[in-house]
């Protein structure tokens, strides 16, 4: 199963294609430079480990523009806060520029590889049944914020960052998943959700707008379950599919007396290019390495306090 477990579902993975000891060794040098050259000196080696990683992996001389240009906003604590009529407030700390389209709700006709996957939610659904049994559910990975905004909500991961991470279990949904990816699918994250009766997840961001957001209905009592994303709301459906962008601020109700169940696939903004999403999976995965060593202070985070559900928003990047 260990060897199963390591499968990319969402494309070429730094996970896979660099050891261990090289990320640890890109840590160990960014922290090194973090603490004798501020966050300035630490930005700018970030940026060209980035562009290092990423020529090794397609050596096109491939455009990390739009990345540096994230990364410098990060460091300088700007924040994209923009609240348009018509559809709503859009909070993300991690924005990249020049993504279309922008809207709360996308159409999910526009990425083939949905509607495919969302005709196979009934064998989903019963593998589910059968095989994610209760200690395989947990609590959402962001402690603070599952705390705040849905205590009761329930997932078992499935991929994270593009790598399938159950081996031998729920082999019907990673088949479809396989399929799904061979039509296109570059998939971030995929997991099962659980919604519990008559609860609510607060309105939030999920602080990036890189990565839309596809939910397939698997279980559920339809007309008492409601996604609302800025101003607009959607309700599940059963063997339908809804795709959304979760850098718009977002909230869920469960008026029912029975458990929402639905697949969620957080998967590549059409318009980031391969050498982008493979820059965003090195920086995930080399920060984590950092703060899992102790080698960094939290980087890069925005404070609870400027996302949740009674936040009044930090006003925007300065000018």
């Amino acid at each position: 199963c260990q060897q199963q477990s390591h499968v990319a579902i969402g494309g070429p993975s730094p996970m896979l294609q660099l050891s261990a000891a090289d990320m640890e060794a890109w840590a160990v040098k960014l922290a090194t430079v973090n603490r004798a050259e501020g966050v300035v000196g630490f930005t700018k080696m970030l940026i060209g480990a980035i562009r290092q990683v990423v020529d090794g992996f397609s050596p096109t001389g491939a455009s990390m523009d739009r990345v540096a240009a994230l990364v410098w906003r990060l460091a300088a604590g700007q924040i994209h806060d923009v609240t348009t009529p018509g559809a709503g407030r859009q909070f993300a700390p991690s924005y990249l520029e020049g993504l279309l389209p922008s809207a709360p709700f996308h159409a999910p006709a526009a990425h083939p590889w949905l509607a495919p996957l969302a005709r196979r939610a009934g064998a989903i659904q019963r593998e589910m049944h059968a095989q994610a049994v209760e200690g395989l559910w947990a609590p959402a990975s962001k402690a603070a914020c599952q705390k705040m905004f849905a205590p009761e909500w329930r997932i078992v991961s499935l991929v994270t960052s593009g790598i399938w991470v159950q081996g031998g279990r729920f082999p019907e949904t990673r088949a479809a998943l396989e399929s799904a990816s061979s039509q296109g699918l570059r998939a971030f994250e995929v997991l099962l959700a659980r919604m519990p009766a008559r609860t609510s997840i607060g309105s939030h961001s999920d602080n990036m707008n890189y990565v839309l957001t596809a939910h397939v209905g698997l279980e559920l009592e339809e007309g008492s379950c409601e996604l609302t994303v800025g101003e607009h709301a959607h309700g599940w459906r059963e063997g339908e599919a809804l795709v959304f962008d979760t850098s718009y601020m977002h909230s869920a109700v469960n008026r029912s007396g029975r458990d929402r169940y639905v697949l969620v696939i957080r998967f590549w903004h059409p318009s980031v290019s391969e050498e982008e999403r493979f820059a965003f999976l090195f920086l995930q995965q080399v920060m984590a390495q950092m703060k899992a060593h102790g080698q960094a202070e939290v980087l890069f985070q925005a404070k609870h306090e400027t996302h949740g559900p009674h936040a009044a928003g930090p006003g925007g990047p300065p000018r």
